[in-house]
């Protein structure tokens, strides 16, 4: 079984943590923080714990050992190399990366050991209610496919503030990169490709803007986006061009929307695949034209009974590594999805459309 070295002691290492106990991995820990250290020991007193993460990597290199890099996404790619450079295989907590350069950069440190580079923002994939949409997709039962809608608002969500409100550097793009886009929008895109399996994003037009509220904290940097929005230009292996109208929020003063859909010329699907949203259910719906009616079949899921998500990356990565068929994600298109998300910050500061294909990485 993989021995499984963490580079942070926080709330989402100690979740991969969970994850690595469940597998019955070795577990490894590092922190300069004394009192997240001691945290995590408190809950996992059988970890071997370090100061340092260098001093962590020095250990003699198993082959099938796995780094989880769950720090701020500005450290990500530097500890990233090193780990890779120690004879270890990464996976990288959301987002991949700080830039499109540090996930290409990444990727070929991990070509160059010959090691894999995976990332978490696949958390949500593997529910059922999203296998099954994914399977519906293509099968071909839609038709041609050329539309869908994304969508994901909520009124006050922020992470930093509503959500975790002591990890205070969610707020600081000089730390994480990013507001919700590179918070939430990662897992967004990353399940929407799963279903559809793009080979080129076009992002035609995108939008990013922090409304106001009286609960904006004013003594920490608050410089991050909390809503955002972008039309994208989607190219399928099937040769299918779809338009997608995205959207996502943690603050707005709109209300709550929450729908993935997808419009085929002969019929359309619509899935839930948040688990902690309808008390654990979730629906899966085909709808068609019947003798000149729209009708509508329902298929329901019990995502609660499912693996947790936050167990999901760790779990699909050793699998990966294992050899079995899971959705992991791996390589160019961890990387290529991170694009998407980061180039949607270029268009909505003003760089023009810009494209992105598979092959790209």
């Amino acid at each position: 079984m993989s021995r499984v070295f963490i580079i942070g002691a926080g709330f989402i290492g100690r979740a991969h943590a969970e994850a690595a106990a469940l597998l019955g991995s070795a577990i490894h820990v590092a922190d300069p923080s004394e009192a997240a250290l001691q945290g995590f020991l408190d809950k996992f007193p059988e970890a071997a714990a370090f100061p340092d993460a260098d001093k962590m990597l020095s250990i003699p290199a198993h082959e099938d050992d796995v780094v989880v890099v769950a720090t701020p996404p500005v450290t990500h790619a530097p500890l990233a190399k090193r780990a890779f450079a120690s004879g270890r295989h990464v996976l990288a907590d959301k987002p991949l990366g700080f830039s499109l350069a540090d996930g290409q950069e990444m990727l070929t440190a991990a070509r160059s050991a010959g090691k894999r580079l995976g990332c978490a923002s696949n958390r949500f994939l593997g529910y059922a209610s999203t296998e099954r949409a994914r399977q519906i997709v293509q099968s071909g039962a839609l038709g041609e496919i050329y539309h869908a809608t994304v969508c994901h608002r909520r009124a006050r969500m922020r992470s930093g503030i509503e959500y975790q409100p002591e990890t205070r550097w969610f707020l600081d793009k000089s730390r994480s990169g990013g507001g919700v886009m590179m918070d939430w929008g990662v897992y967004d895109l990353t399940t929407f490709f799963h279903v559809l399996e793009p080979i080129k994003v076009e992002i035609l037009q995108a939008w990013m803007r922090r409304p106001p509220t009286g609960a904006d904290p004013t003594d920490v940097v608050f410089d991050v986006e909390t809503h955002v929005g972008a039309t994208l230009r989607v190219t399928t292996a099937a040769a299918e061009t779809v338009i997608v109208d995205y959207e996502r929020a943690s603050a707005s003063q709109g209300s709550e929307r929450m729908i993935m859909e997808v419009d085929g010329l002969t019929r359309a699907l619509r899935w839930d695949w948040i688990p902690w949203l309808k008390d654990g259910k979730a629906d899966v719906a085909v709808r068609e034209d019947e003798g000149g009616k729209a009708v509508e079949q329902i298929q329901t899921f019990d995502l609660s009974r499912e693996q947790h998500f936050h167990h999901r990356p760790l779990n699909y990565f050793v699998r990966a590594l294992q050899g079995e068929p899971v959705p992991a994600l791996l390589h160019s298109r961890a990387v290529f999805g991170f694009a998407v998300v980061r180039g949607i910050y270029e268009v909505a500061q003003g760089s023009g459309p810009l494209t992105f294909e598979l092959t790209d990485f």
